[in-house]
C-alpha cells in the first residue's frame, strides 16, 4: 500500500497571493467639500405613512393581488409588536 507524502505546511506569515490583494478594493474616503451640495439626501424627503395609512396600504394589495399567495392569508391587520423604529407592525394571519 502506497502512501503519498504529508503536504508541508504553509507558514502563516507568507504573504497573500497577488489576485487576493486585487480583488478588495477599499474606496477612498471622501471629503467634506464633495458631500456639500444643497440637495438633501433622497431618504430625507421621503414622507413617512402613519401605522393606518400603511394598514389600508396593505389591505389594498392584498386584496387586488394577482398573486396566489395572498389567498393564503386573511387581510392583514395592524400587530401589537413594534419594529425598530417603534410603529406598530402589519400581520396577514393564516386562514389554516
Amino acid at each position: 500500500m502506497n502512501r503519498r507524502p504529508r503536504k508541508k505546511a504553509r507558514p502563516d506569515s507568507s504573504p497573500p497571493s497577488s489576485s487576493a490583494t486585487n480583488a478588495i478594493e477599499v474606496p477612498a474616503p471622501s471629503t467634506q467639500a464633495e458631500e456639500s451640495n444643497d440637495e438633501p439626501p433622497a431618504s430625507a424627503g421621503m414622507t413617512h405613512l402613519t401605522d393606518q395609512e400603511e394598514l389600508a396600504r396593505a389591505q389594498k394589495i392584498a386584496k387586488t393581488a394577482i398573486s396566489s399567495s395572498y389567498a393564503s392569508y386573511n387581510t392583514p391587520e395592524l400587530s401589537n409588536q413594534l419594529d425598530k423604529n417603534g410603529r406598530r407592525m402589519i400581520a396577514y394571519p393564516c386562514k389554516m
